[in-house]
């Protein structure tokens, strides 16, 4: 799981390593990590960083499903302002404020959702839904928030309320996979397993309109004006909305894929970013479904991101590596490896490869 800023100078990353699983900050300019983490736990499930760089928020899941942790840094330092840790719980949906104060985080095991203030080490408040939370996201201020849950329900509240101003529920049944929200909080993205996206409106629960894929809908992501929508879909395919209809303005299918987990976009909606099972990441302009390039990776993608600006792509992947490129030079790169060797039998740390081109395309400069 692994998270960019908005200028994509800093990322963070967190792995899969029995009592080793590690939160890695990294800086744009070098692969090696500026500091890092070990929680002694099984698994980092979710990772975020604000747009400025200045706060890092993650949740993990130790080894006995025990004790799972919420963990909040400043990015000057590998210490944590402090852990919250819940028995039974496994956060596995994670969202954080633009200014880092407030934070939101779904458990699976325990179908609650929980909110929290950066300066408290402990919750404001909590909602129990029907079943297990799968996603959330929060508006850029914090002040409205959503989750999508495997009762196939979307909720949506106001930071204030533990009680959701609206929910939705699927009419033809199916769980609501993942959940995105605009940054002023006015628009509201849902994938669900009945094949449909949903697109709401703050003020509603009605759908402003929905749209059947003909498979599970797994990853959604908004521009931050609302104004475009990508999807990705157990069809094989990535799909591109503009907020004002329920037809695509294109889609792309990714032969043999199975599953397209994570799409990202960038702010002003101009580059989605797709992470796939056939091993690769995707850039995608928003005017093409012809790919600006593609990279293969060692193994599935499972997580990427994109800077709001949309220079930079980061992606992870089950080879056990992040990947970082600049948007416009992956199409012919030239590949400096870092790290340790790769043990298919072990998790390893992440490990950067980076880049070097020119913006004219023709002089690689160092």
């Amino acid at each position: 799981q692994l998270s960019i800023s908005y200028d994509g100078s800093l990322m963070v990353a967190g792995n899969e390593d029995e009592g080793d699983a590690t939160i890695y900050l990294f800086s744009k300019d070098s692969s090696t990590p500026l500091w890092t983490f070990n929680t002694g736990a099984e698994r980092i499930y979710c990772t975020s960083i604000s747009p400025d760089g200045h706060f890092i928020t993650a949740s993990s899941q130790d080894t006995d499903n025990i004790i799972e942790n919420i963990y909040y840094f400043r990015k000057t330092s590998s210490t944590p302002l402090y852990i919250v840790p819940t028995a039974d719980q496994v956060y596995k949906a994670l969202a954080m404020s633009d200014d880092g104060q407030y934070i939101f985080a779904g458990a699976y095991d325990s179908k609650r959702l929980y909110f929290l203030h950066y300066t408290k080490s402990f919750f404001l408040w909590n909602y129990e839904a029907d079943d297990d939370i799968l996603g959330v996201d929060l508006s850029a201020d914090g002040k409205y928030i959503a989750a999508s849950s495997q009762d196939d329900s979307v909720y949506f509240f106001d930071k204030d309320s533990g009680t959701p101003l609206w929910s939705y529920e699927t009419t033809t049944g199916g769980p609501m996979q993942s959940v995105a929200v605009s940054a002023d909080g006015e628009y509201i993205v849902a994938g669900s397993q009945d094949t449909k996206v949903y697109l709401f409106d703050k003020d509603s629960s009605t759908p402003l309109w929905s749209y059947s894929t003909g498979d599970d809908v797994y990853s959604v992501t908004i521009s931050a004006d609302g104004e475009y929508i990508a999807i990705g879909s157990e069809d094989d395919k990535v799909y591109l909305f503009d907020k004002d209809s329920s037809t695509p303005l294109w889609s792309y299918e990714i032969e043999g894929s199975v599953y397209l987990y994570t799409v990202d976009i960038s702010a002003d909606g101009k580059y989605i970013a797709v992470g796939s099972y056939d091993d690769k990441v995707y850039l995608f302009s928003k005017d093409s479904n012809t790919p600006l390039w593609s990279y293969g990776t060692g193994n599935n993608v499972r997580s990427v991101a994109i800077s709001a600006d949309g220079k930079y792509v980061a992606a992870g992947s089950e080879d056990d590596k992040v990947y970082t490129f600049k948007n416009n030079l992956a199409s012919r790169p030239s590949i400096i490896p870092y790290g340790p060797s790769h043990d298919s039998d072990h998790y390893t740390q992440p490990t950067l490869r980076w880049f070097a081109g020119s913006d004219d395309r023709s002089n690689l400069k160092f």
